[in-house]
């Protein structure tokens, strides 16, 4: 092995070698740390808000405790006799936090300080030189890193402890990994892909819980 490729191997396999930017991406990126950044502030002005609440601060309560009490609070029932679906089916709702991801984007009030920052930002990306490349590779590490990628005969995985690497002649590396995988007292041989009866199973366990009323048609698609 040169020594470029043992300077490439180095810098371990979480290393990412410089890329051309692009201006577009990197304001989508940016866009969506925004977005967190919104998102965050919204909720913790929505939990501390929540601490008014007196029903609910006072007690040491579980979101879904939470959700739970609220909802008994709000049942509205009537003078007719409580029913177990009346509660049931409401209490379904929400008793998890199991949710699709959210496509949500929280707008602040005009001139808060998360919007300024974010024009800033974007104001010093289109005054910046995209043409201009910083580079954290030599030449001879470039071309290492290439050999070693276009490389057959050898496996480059990472160690199982102290985040070393190691370096395996292709053909003892499968030899092991056969000999393993091939040892019955460990493995047994799967006949078809039991990957979609389980899946199967899951998806009707999923109808009944909603037809039952223990999740919601949101956890559902979850």
């Amino acid at each position: 092995m040169s020594q470029s490729e043992e300077s490439v191997l180095k810098k371990g396999l979480q290393f990412c070698p410089s890329t051309d930017l692009e201006l577009v991406q990197t304001r989508i990126d940016f866009y969506k740390y925004i977005r967190k950044i919104k998102l965050a502030k919204t909720f913790a002005e929505a939990k501390m808000k929540e601490k008014t609440d007196p029903l609910l601060y006072e007690h040491d309560l579980t979101v879904g405790d939470k959700d739970t009490l609220m909802t008994l609070v709000n049942l509205d029932l009537g003078d007719k006799p409580v029913e177990a679906s009346d509660i049931v089916k409401p209490l379904g709702a929400g008793l998890t936090d199991k949710r699709p991801p959210s496509k949500f984007y929280p707008v602040l009030p005009a001139g808060n300080k998360i919007d300024l920052f974010a024009e800033m930002v974007i104001h010093d990306l289109y005054k910046k030189n995209w043409n201009k490349k910083v580079e954290n590779l030599t030449i001879p590490e470039k071309q290492a890193l290439h050999r070693l990628q276009m490389d057959t005969l050898v496996e480059i995985k990472p160690a199982d402890k102290d985040g070393n690497i190691v370096i395996q002649n292709k053909q003892d590396y499968v030899k092991e990994a056969m000999r393993q995988l091939l040892d019955k007292t460990c493995y047994a041989h799967a006949i078809g892909n039991p990957l979609l009866k389980s899946k199967e199973e899951i998806n009707l366990c999923i109808v009944r819980w909603e037809n039952l009323g223990l999740i919601d048609q949101v956890e559902a698609k979850y």
